[in-house]
Protein backbone atom coordinates (compact mmCIF):
# COMPACT_ATOMS: atom_id res chain seq x y z
CA UNK A 1 0.00 0.00 0.00
CA UNK A 2 1.25 3.26 -1.15
CA UNK A 3 1.87 5.73 2.40
CA UNK A 4 0.56 9.19 2.47
CA UNK A 5 2.17 12.03 3.92
CA UNK A 6 0.33 14.78 4.66
CA UNK A 7 2.29 18.19 5.52
CA UNK A 8 0.59 21.03 7.70
CA UNK A 9 1.78 24.36 9.20
CA UNK A 10 1.80 25.37 12.91
CA UNK A 11 3.05 28.02 14.80
CA UNK A 12 4.95 26.79 18.33
CA UNK A 13 4.51 29.67 21.00
CA UNK A 14 7.52 29.60 23.13
CA UNK A 15 7.51 30.69 26.75
CA UNK A 16 8.79 34.79 25.86
CA UNK A 17 6.43 34.68 22.98
CA UNK A 18 8.92 34.30 20.02
CA UNK A 19 7.37 31.44 17.71
CA UNK A 20 9.40 29.40 15.33
CA UNK A 21 7.64 28.99 11.82
CA UNK A 22 7.86 25.37 10.93
CA UNK A 23 6.42 22.71 8.82
CA UNK A 24 5.56 19.32 10.45
CA UNK A 25 5.46 16.39 8.81
CA UNK A 26 2.26 13.81 9.93
CA UNK A 27 2.62 9.99 8.60
CA UNK A 28 0.40 7.27 8.66
CA UNK A 29 0.71 5.37 12.09
CA UNK A 30 3.75 3.54 11.03
CA UNK A 31 7.00 3.79 12.84
CA UNK A 32 8.50 6.89 11.21
CA UNK A 33 11.72 7.61 12.77
CA UNK A 34 13.42 11.04 14.28
CA UNK A 35 12.59 14.80 13.38
CA UNK A 36 14.26 17.06 14.78
CA UNK A 37 12.86 20.24 15.05
CA UNK A 38 13.38 24.46 15.76
CA UNK A 39 10.60 24.47 18.97
CA UNK A 40 11.73 27.71 21.27
CA UNK A 41 14.45 30.60 20.82
CA UNK A 42 15.01 33.94 23.42
CA UNK A 43 17.76 36.33 23.28
CA UNK A 44 19.13 36.25 26.53
CA UNK A 45 21.61 39.29 26.27
CA UNK A 46 20.12 43.00 25.82
CA UNK A 47 17.22 41.43 24.39
CA UNK A 48 15.70 44.24 22.32
CA UNK A 49 18.17 46.47 21.63
CA UNK A 50 20.56 46.77 18.25
CA UNK A 51 22.58 43.71 17.68
CA UNK A 52 26.21 45.60 16.93
CA UNK A 53 28.39 43.43 14.28
CA UNK A 54 31.16 42.17 16.30
CA UNK A 55 29.61 42.34 19.50
CA UNK A 56 28.17 38.87 21.15
CA UNK A 57 24.79 37.69 21.71
CA UNK A 58 22.96 35.02 23.80
CA UNK A 59 20.49 33.38 23.02
CA UNK A 60 18.61 30.53 24.41
CA UNK A 61 17.27 27.88 21.57
CA UNK A 62 14.91 25.20 22.33
CA UNK A 63 14.69 21.78 19.91
CA UNK A 64 12.60 18.95 20.13
CA UNK A 65 12.22 15.40 18.86
CA UNK A 66 9.05 15.08 17.82
CA UNK A 67 9.64 11.96 15.66
CA UNK A 68 8.38 8.59 17.52
CA UNK A 69 12.51 7.29 17.86
CA UNK A 70 14.80 8.21 20.42
CA UNK A 71 18.10 9.67 19.43
CA UNK A 72 20.73 8.09 21.28
CA UNK A 73 24.17 8.81 20.75
CA UNK A 74 24.21 10.82 17.86
CA UNK A 75 25.58 14.70 18.63
CA UNK A 76 24.43 16.75 15.66
CA UNK A 77 24.59 20.67 14.78
CA UNK A 78 22.70 23.91 14.91
CA UNK A 79 23.43 26.72 13.32
CA UNK A 80 21.94 30.13 13.24
CA UNK A 81 22.19 32.58 9.79
CA UNK A 82 21.20 36.34 9.69
CA UNK A 83 19.22 36.67 6.44
CA UNK A 84 17.86 40.08 5.01
CA UNK A 85 14.97 38.35 3.67
CA UNK A 86 12.68 35.37 4.65
CA UNK A 87 14.33 32.57 2.19
CA UNK A 88 16.98 30.89 4.45
CA UNK A 89 19.95 30.26 1.57
CA UNK A 90 22.53 28.47 3.80
CA UNK A 91 24.97 29.45 1.06
CA UNK A 92 24.91 33.00 1.43
CA UNK A 93 23.41 33.88 4.48
CA UNK A 94 25.75 35.05 7.02
CA UNK A 95 26.15 33.02 10.42
CA UNK A 96 26.08 33.67 13.84
CA UNK A 97 29.27 31.64 14.79
CA UNK A 98 30.18 29.69 16.48
CA UNK A 99 27.44 26.72 16.17
CA UNK A 100 25.79 24.85 19.12
CA UNK A 101 27.15 21.92 19.55
CA UNK A 102 24.16 19.60 20.48
CA UNK A 103 25.88 16.16 22.16
CA UNK A 104 23.24 14.10 24.44
CA UNK A 105 20.70 12.02 23.80
CA UNK A 106 17.08 12.96 22.39
CA UNK A 107 14.44 10.87 23.73
CA UNK A 108 11.51 11.11 21.25
CA UNK A 109 8.79 14.04 21.93
CA UNK A 110 11.63 15.53 23.96
CA UNK A 111 12.66 19.16 24.08
CA UNK A 112 15.87 20.31 25.22
CA UNK A 113 16.93 23.76 25.41
CA UNK A 114 20.51 25.07 24.79
CA UNK A 115 22.29 28.55 25.46
CA UNK A 116 24.98 29.70 23.31
CA UNK A 117 26.65 33.38 22.90
CA UNK A 118 27.08 34.33 19.12
CA UNK A 119 29.39 37.09 17.39
CA UNK A 120 27.49 39.14 15.02
CA UNK A 121 28.73 39.06 11.87
CA UNK A 122 29.89 41.90 9.70
CA UNK A 123 27.01 42.75 7.39
CA UNK A 124 25.95 45.96 6.19
CA UNK A 125 23.43 47.80 8.24
CA UNK A 126 19.57 47.15 8.21
CA UNK A 127 16.89 44.52 9.52
CA UNK A 128 17.32 40.65 9.34
CA UNK A 129 15.73 37.82 10.09
CA UNK A 130 17.09 35.30 12.46
CA UNK A 131 17.30 31.62 10.96
CA UNK A 132 18.38 28.18 12.17
CA UNK A 133 19.26 24.86 10.60
CA UNK A 134 18.83 22.58 12.85
CA UNK A 135 21.05 19.17 12.25
CA UNK A 136 23.08 21.16 9.84
CA UNK A 137 25.45 18.60 9.31
CA UNK A 138 23.17 15.67 8.47
CA UNK A 139 24.09 13.72 11.28
CA UNK A 140 20.66 12.39 11.86
CA UNK A 141 19.42 9.99 10.10
CA UNK A 142 15.88 11.54 9.34
CA UNK A 143 14.76 9.22 6.65
CA UNK A 144 11.15 7.98 6.16
CA UNK A 145 11.46 4.32 3.96
CA UNK A 146 15.03 6.11 2.42
CA UNK A 147 13.54 9.35 1.50
CA UNK A 148 14.66 12.79 3.48
CA UNK A 149 11.36 14.01 3.73
CA UNK A 150 11.58 14.76 7.45
CA UNK A 151 14.63 16.40 6.90
CA UNK A 152 12.47 19.34 5.44
CA UNK A 153 11.69 21.02 8.34
CA UNK A 154 14.73 21.33 9.97
CA UNK A 155 15.11 25.27 8.65
CA UNK A 156 12.82 27.94 9.87
CA UNK A 157 12.64 31.54 10.95
CA UNK A 158 11.93 32.91 14.59
CA UNK A 159 8.36 34.60 13.91
CA UNK A 160 6.37 37.06 16.55
CA UNK A 161 2.77 36.01 17.24
CA UNK A 162 3.20 34.46 13.12
CA UNK A 163 4.59 37.22 11.73
CA UNK A 164 8.55 37.49 11.08
CA UNK A 165 10.85 38.55 13.92
CA UNK A 166 13.67 41.00 12.16
CA UNK A 167 16.48 41.88 14.27
CA UNK A 168 18.13 45.84 13.23
CA UNK A 169 21.99 45.41 13.05
CA UNK A 170 24.17 48.07 13.66
CA UNK A 171 27.45 48.67 12.63
CA UNK A 172 29.87 48.23 15.39
CA UNK A 173 32.71 50.21 13.79
CA UNK A 174 32.76 53.30 11.73
CA UNK A 175 32.62 54.26 7.87
CA UNK A 176 34.44 56.48 6.04
CA UNK A 177 33.34 58.18 2.75
CA UNK A 178 33.63 61.16 0.84
CA UNK A 179 30.27 62.69 0.24
CA UNK A 180 31.47 66.51 -0.70
CA UNK A 181 34.27 67.47 -3.14
CA UNK A 182 34.40 71.40 -4.51
CA UNK A 183 37.24 73.38 -6.49
CA UNK A 184 38.04 77.13 -6.61
CA UNK A 185 38.43 76.42 -10.43
CA UNK A 186 37.82 73.56 -13.05
CA UNK A 187 40.03 75.37 -15.83
CA UNK A 188 43.36 74.26 -14.37
CA UNK A 189 46.64 75.90 -15.54
CA UNK A 190 49.98 74.89 -14.59
CA UNK A 191 51.75 76.97 -11.76
CA UNK A 192 48.22 78.35 -10.72
CA UNK A 193 46.71 77.81 -6.89
CA UNK A 194 43.66 75.30 -6.92
CA UNK A 195 41.79 75.84 -3.54
CA UNK A 196 39.91 72.07 -2.86
CA UNK A 197 36.85 71.74 -0.16
CA UNK A 198 36.83 68.05 1.03
CA UNK A 199 33.78 67.03 3.12
CA UNK A 200 34.16 63.35 4.58
CA UNK A 201 31.45 61.70 6.39
CA UNK A 202 31.47 59.22 8.90
CA UNK A 203 28.00 56.97 8.26
CA UNK A 204 29.19 54.10 11.23
CA UNK A 205 27.39 54.48 14.62
CA UNK A 206 30.75 54.90 16.75
CA UNK A 207 33.37 57.90 16.37
CA UNK A 208 36.44 57.47 13.44
CA UNK A 209 40.15 58.05 14.57
CA UNK A 210 41.69 60.84 12.96
CA UNK A 211 43.16 60.34 9.57
CA UNK A 212 44.27 61.22 6.09
CA UNK A 213 42.27 61.75 2.86
CA UNK A 214 44.26 62.43 -0.38
CA UNK A 215 43.11 64.27 -3.74
CA UNK A 216 44.55 62.79 -6.65
CA UNK A 217 44.13 63.66 -10.22
CA UNK A 218 42.94 60.70 -12.81
CA UNK A 219 41.98 60.22 -16.11
CA UNK A 220 38.59 58.33 -15.32
CA UNK A 221 36.25 58.45 -12.83
CA UNK A 222 37.41 55.48 -10.90
CA UNK A 223 40.27 56.67 -8.17
CA UNK A 224 43.10 54.74 -6.85
CA UNK A 225 46.85 55.10 -5.37
CA UNK A 226 48.13 54.95 -8.74
CA UNK A 227 46.57 58.48 -10.25
CA UNK A 228 48.32 62.10 -9.52
CA UNK A 229 48.22 63.21 -6.04
CA UNK A 230 47.15 66.62 -5.36
CA UNK A 231 49.24 68.51 -3.14
CA UNK A 232 52.19 68.05 -0.93
CA UNK A 233 50.79 66.02 1.49
CA UNK A 234 47.15 64.80 2.16
CA UNK A 235 44.54 66.31 4.28
CA UNK A 236 43.93 65.65 8.27
CA UNK A 237 41.10 64.89 9.57
CA UNK A 238 40.65 65.14 13.11
CA UNK A 239 38.42 62.48 14.96
CA UNK A 240 34.76 62.40 13.12
CA UNK A 241 31.86 61.17 15.20
CA UNK A 242 28.79 58.69 14.56
CA UNK A 243 26.78 60.21 11.67
CA UNK A 244 28.95 63.16 11.27
CA UNK A 245 30.74 65.23 9.07
CA UNK A 246 33.85 67.47 8.91
CA UNK A 247 34.92 69.63 5.99
CA UNK A 248 38.29 70.88 5.33
CA UNK A 249 40.07 72.87 2.58
CA UNK A 250 43.56 72.77 1.15
CA UNK A 251 45.16 74.63 -1.48
CA UNK A 252 47.85 72.78 -3.47
CA UNK A 253 49.58 73.98 -6.94
CA UNK A 254 48.99 72.28 -10.03
CA UNK A 255 52.06 71.03 -10.84
CA UNK A 256 54.11 70.90 -14.23
CA UNK A 257 54.23 67.29 -14.37
CA UNK A 258 50.30 66.63 -14.65
CA UNK A 259 48.99 65.22 -17.58
CA UNK A 260 47.05 68.31 -19.61
CA UNK A 261 43.78 67.47 -21.16
CA UNK A 262 40.55 66.46 -19.05
CA UNK A 263 41.18 64.41 -15.85
CA UNK A 264 39.09 64.04 -12.86
CA UNK A 265 39.50 65.08 -9.14
CA UNK A 266 38.54 62.87 -6.22
CA UNK A 267 39.87 61.51 -3.29
CA UNK A 268 41.21 58.49 -0.81
CA UNK A 269 40.02 58.40 2.35
CA UNK A 270 42.43 56.63 5.43
CA UNK A 271 44.99 56.83 2.78
CA UNK A 272 46.92 55.45 5.61
CA UNK A 273 44.21 52.66 6.37
CA UNK A 274 44.52 53.88 9.75
CA UNK A 275 40.88 53.44 10.64
CA UNK A 276 38.99 49.96 10.90
CA UNK A 277 36.06 50.49 8.95
CA UNK A 278 32.80 48.14 8.60
CA UNK A 279 33.41 49.02 4.10
CA UNK A 280 36.49 49.55 3.07
CA UNK A 281 35.95 49.29 -0.09
CA UNK A 282 33.59 53.11 -0.38
CA UNK A 283 36.83 54.77 0.67
CA UNK A 284 37.55 55.33 -3.30
CA UNK A 285 34.05 55.79 -4.40
CA UNK A 286 33.12 59.26 -3.75
CA UNK A 287 32.40 62.31 -6.23
CA UNK A 288 34.87 63.54 -8.71
CA UNK A 289 35.01 66.48 -10.31
CA UNK A 290 36.20 66.66 -13.80
CA UNK A 291 38.71 69.51 -14.86
CA UNK A 292 41.09 70.90 -17.93
CA UNK A 293 44.82 70.84 -17.19
CA UNK A 294 46.26 73.63 -19.77
CA UNK A 295 49.55 74.59 -19.93
CA UNK A 296 50.89 77.67 -17.61
CA UNK A 297 50.58 81.21 -19.58
CA UNK A 298 53.82 83.27 -19.77
CA UNK A 299 54.44 85.15 -16.56
CA UNK A 300 56.94 88.32 -16.73
CA UNK A 301 58.37 90.92 -14.38
CA UNK A 302 61.37 92.86 -13.95
CA UNK A 303 64.03 91.57 -11.42
CA UNK A 304 66.74 94.12 -11.53
CA UNK A 305 66.47 97.95 -12.31
CA UNK A 306 69.88 100.16 -12.22
CA UNK A 307 70.72 104.02 -13.13
CA UNK A 308 73.40 105.56 -14.03
CA UNK A 309 72.62 108.11 -11.44
CA UNK A 310 70.06 109.32 -8.80
CA UNK A 311 70.87 113.01 -8.89
CA UNK A 312 68.47 114.47 -12.05
CA UNK A 313 68.96 117.69 -13.80
CA UNK A 314 66.37 118.69 -15.91
CA UNK A 315 67.87 119.99 -19.43
CA UNK A 316 71.20 118.30 -18.22
CA UNK A 317 72.27 114.90 -19.82
CA UNK A 318 70.25 111.99 -20.33
CA UNK A 319 70.16 108.92 -17.70
CA UNK A 320 71.18 105.40 -18.60
CA UNK A 321 68.65 103.39 -17.39
CA UNK A 322 69.68 99.17 -16.85
CA UNK A 323 66.39 96.76 -17.00
CA UNK A 324 66.66 93.24 -16.66
CA UNK A 325 63.29 90.70 -17.20
CA UNK A 326 62.33 87.68 -16.83
CA UNK A 327 59.83 84.94 -17.82
CA UNK A 328 58.85 83.18 -14.77
CA UNK A 329 55.97 81.39 -16.15
CA UNK A 330 55.80 77.80 -17.30
CA UNK A 331 55.31 78.90 -21.32
CA UNK A 332 57.08 80.96 -23.17
CA UNK A 333 56.31 84.49 -24.68
CA UNK A 334 55.33 84.60 -28.29
CA UNK A 335 55.06 88.09 -29.39
CA UNK A 336 57.94 91.23 -28.37
CA UNK A 337 56.27 93.52 -25.82
CA UNK A 338 57.42 96.93 -24.37
CA UNK A 339 57.71 98.03 -20.76
CA UNK A 340 57.23 101.26 -19.62
CA UNK A 341 58.99 103.39 -16.97
CA UNK A 342 57.62 105.64 -14.59
CA UNK A 343 58.54 108.21 -11.85
CA UNK A 344 56.21 108.77 -9.16
CA UNK A 345 56.10 110.49 -5.79
CA UNK A 346 55.05 107.35 -4.10
CA UNK A 347 55.47 103.38 -4.48
CA UNK A 348 52.30 102.54 -6.13
CA UNK A 349 52.47 103.28 -10.34
CA UNK A 350 49.96 104.94 -11.72
CA UNK A 351 49.38 105.17 -15.38
CA UNK A 352 47.31 108.25 -15.45
CA UNK A 353 48.88 110.80 -13.25
CA UNK A 354 52.73 109.23 -12.96
CA UNK A 355 55.66 110.58 -14.95
CA UNK A 356 56.10 108.55 -17.86
CA UNK A 357 59.61 108.22 -19.11
CA UNK A 358 60.93 108.12 -22.75
CA UNK A 359 61.10 104.52 -22.70
CA UNK A 360 60.26 103.71 -26.26
CA UNK A 361 63.27 101.35 -27.09
CA UNK A 362 63.20 99.15 -23.75
CA UNK A 363 61.39 96.06 -26.15
CA UNK A 364 61.66 92.69 -24.83
CA UNK A 365 61.71 89.70 -27.50
CA UNK A 366 60.10 86.42 -27.05
CA UNK A 367 61.10 84.59 -23.66
CA UNK A 368 61.12 81.20 -23.04
CA UNK A 369 60.36 79.91 -18.98
CA UNK A 370 63.61 81.02 -16.70
CA UNK A 371 65.13 83.23 -19.65
CA UNK A 372 65.96 86.87 -18.60
CA UNK A 373 66.89 89.23 -20.98
CA UNK A 374 68.28 92.94 -19.86
CA UNK A 375 68.71 96.24 -22.09
CA UNK A 376 70.22 99.45 -21.52
CA UNK A 377 68.88 102.51 -22.45
CA UNK A 378 69.48 106.48 -22.21
CA UNK A 379 66.80 108.07 -21.36
CA UNK A 380 66.02 112.39 -21.46
CA UNK A 381 64.63 113.74 -18.56
CA UNK A 382 61.10 116.02 -18.71
CA UNK A 383 61.41 119.21 -19.89
CA UNK A 384 58.71 119.98 -17.08
CA UNK A 385 59.01 117.18 -14.14
CA UNK A 386 59.01 119.58 -11.53
CA UNK A 387 62.14 119.76 -8.81
CA UNK A 388 61.69 117.00 -5.90
CA UNK A 389 62.21 113.35 -5.01
CA UNK A 390 60.91 110.60 -6.85
CA UNK A 391 60.69 106.75 -7.12
CA UNK A 392 61.37 105.01 -10.55
CA UNK A 393 59.47 101.96 -11.52
CA UNK A 394 58.72 100.03 -14.53
CA UNK A 395 55.84 98.86 -15.93
CA UNK A 396 56.21 95.46 -18.02
CA UNK A 397 54.22 94.79 -20.90
CA UNK A 398 52.47 98.15 -20.70
CA UNK A 399 50.64 97.65 -24.09
CA UNK A 400 49.37 94.17 -22.65
CA UNK A 401 50.15 91.95 -25.58
CA UNK A 402 51.39 89.14 -23.75
CA UNK A 403 48.58 86.96 -22.06
CA UNK A 404 49.73 85.94 -18.53
CA UNK A 405 49.00 83.95 -15.49
CA UNK A 406 49.67 86.64 -12.93
CA UNK A 407 48.71 90.30 -14.64
CA UNK A 408 48.91 91.89 -11.19
CA UNK A 409 52.83 91.53 -11.41
CA UNK A 410 53.97 93.69 -13.99
CA UNK A 411 53.91 97.23 -11.94
CA UNK A 412 57.01 97.60 -9.19
CA UNK A 413 58.73 100.07 -7.94
CA UNK A 414 62.25 99.98 -7.52
CA UNK A 415 64.28 101.04 -4.40
CA UNK A 416 65.98 104.09 -5.89
CA UNK A 417 65.21 107.62 -5.04
CA UNK A 418 65.53 109.79 -7.75
CA UNK A 419 66.27 113.51 -6.65
CA UNK A 420 65.07 115.87 -9.83
CA UNK A 421 66.37 119.73 -10.29
CA UNK A 422 64.41 122.30 -12.61
CA UNK A 423 65.77 125.22 -12.69
CA UNK A 424 63.75 125.75 -16.01
CA UNK A 425 60.12 126.07 -14.86
CA UNK A 426 58.87 129.31 -14.18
Amino acid sequence: MKKILILWSVFLIGMNGVTINRVHAQSPPTETGPDLVWYDFEMLSSPGDDWVVGGNVTVRVDIKNQGTVDIIGTPFWVQLYLSSDLNLNTDTDSLLSPAIYCDVDFPRDTTISFEKTVRVPKVPDGNYYIGAWVDSQDDVDEDVDGYAILEDNNKGFVTIQGGPFPVTVRSGLPDLVLTGLTLSTTDWVKGNEVTATVTVTNQGRVPAASHRTRLYLSADQTIDPGDDPLGIIPISFSEIGALSSQTLTQTFTVTTGLPEGFGYVGAIVDIDGEVEETDEGNNTTGPTVQVEVRPGDPDLVWTHLEVSTTQWTVGGPDVTVRLTETNQGQTATTVNHTTQLYLSTDQIIDEDTDWKLDSDNLTFGILSPGQTETITQSVSIPIDLPSGTYSIGAFVDAGRVVTESDEDNNKKMSTHIITVENNQVD
